[in-house]
């Protein structure tokens, strides 16, 4: 039997992960560059990966049990609260 859980193996999340922590981390940034008025898209984009981040780290937490309050359960959750907090500068 396969012990791994299975958010942690599969390509798509492999690859979905990655592309999420991009996303936020350089989206606003690009999105000041390129002159954007309005900032609805980019508020749109950043509240599906906040969702996909949550969802993460809520299904890590019930299928994962070295996952739940170890360091990396911190680490995303103080990652996704501070997200929200900075939100958009604009």
């Amino acid at each position: 039997m396969n012990d791994e859980c299975p958010l942690t193996v599969d390509n798509f999340s492999s690859f979905l992960r990655p592309s999420g922590l991009f996303i936020a981390l350089y989206f606003p940034d690009l999105f000041i560059i390129s002159d954007v008025k309005s900032s609805t898209g980019l508020d749109i984009i950043l509240t599906f990966v906040l969702l996909v981040f949550v969802f993460e780290w809520v299904a890590l937490s019930l299928l994962d049990m070295s996952y739940l309050f170890g360091f990396f359960w911190f680490m995303d959750m103080v990652g996704s609260k501070w997200r929200t907090l900075i939100g958009n500068t604009q």
